[in-house]
């Protein structure tokens, strides 16, 4: 559903989203609250924050051959405040 919102650029659904997850892992209970909680809300706000930032197009060029990829997670940081 998130990735829905963001990429419709449909703010306000992303918001209540948002406000409906975070009001979820601060009331719920249960596995599903808990995984939610403890990943579910990070990768979330990982994607939110990520659709705010402009793509930097030069530096997805710069492998060194075509049949360059980059490693399983490589430049991937998600961090908590």
């Amino acid at each position: 559903m998130l990735m829905c919102t963001l990429g419709a650029k449909n703010e306000d659904a992303t918001l209540k989203l948002m406000t409906s997850l975070r009001d979820y892992v601060r009331d719920g209970s249960g596995t599903n609250c808990d995984v939610s909680r403890e990943v579910g809300l990070a990768v979330c706000e990982a994607f939110e924050q990520a659709d705010k930032e402009p793509i930097n197009r030069e530096k997805s060029h710069e492998r060194k051959g075509a049949n360059d990829r980059p490693t399983h997670g490589e430049g991937l940081s998600i961090t908590r405040g």
